[in-house]
């Protein structure tokens, strides 16, 4: 039940865990433009580290990076980067909740 939307990059790392109803997207779909035409909302890139669990119904949206054995909180909204790693990383928007954490599956 999870999505993954890619117009520019998304990159997972090794040993990743994705759980249900997570919704990846590095795209807005629809372009919003100054008056001029200018874009205002392009597409950017998503990164994802190594050993980061992403639990569920969480999104990740564009412009978007996730360090090393991170992992992701349930609900979460990332929508910047946030490249600490061994983090718990939990909420909307998505902020650093613990430092110097381990996890296995």
């Amino acid at each position: 039940e999870s999505s993954i939307v890619c117009k520019k990059a998304i990159t997972f790392g090794v040993d990743d865990l994705v759980s249900w109803g997570v919704l990846v997207m590095d795209t807005d779909f629809h372009k919003i433009k100054d008056m001029r035409g200018n874009r205002l909302n392009p597409d950017g890139e998503i990164i994802i580290g190594n050993h980061v669990w992403i639990c569920c119904r969480c999104t990740i949206l564009k412009n978007s990076a996730i360090g090393n054995n991170a992992v992701i909180g349930s609900g979460s909204i990332i929508s910047k980067p946030i490249m600490e790693d061994n983090v718990l990383i939990a909420g909307h928007p998505a902020k650093i909740m613990r430092r110097d954490i381990a996890w296995e599956h």
